[in-house]
């Protein structure tokens, strides 16, 4: 539990950092990502052959756009 509120903590802080960031407090924003990472290992462990390590980043960086925003100016999908 330590371990998990120091990542959250430590997001918490990342994402109150940004200059655009979402409109929601950041130690929200911290905690649904994490559940996103969360939720992604957890299929991961449970060997859903369906998500492969490159799913796995794609759906990371859509949890990430949709919390707070794509970080890359065109729209596009940082690779």
């Amino acid at each position: 539990a330590s371990r998990w509120e120091g990542w959250a903590s430590g997001l918490e802080e990342l994402v109150s950092t940004l200059p655009d960031g979402p409109d929601r407090p950041a130690a929200v924003t911290a905690e649904l990502l994490l559940a996103a990472v969360d939720g992604i290992a957890l299929r991961a462990l449970a060997s859903d052959p369906s998500l492969t390590p490159r799913r796995q980043r794609m759906l990371l960086r859509e949890a990430v756009n949709a919390l707070i925003g794509s970080p890359n100016p065109s729209g596009g999908t940082p690779r």
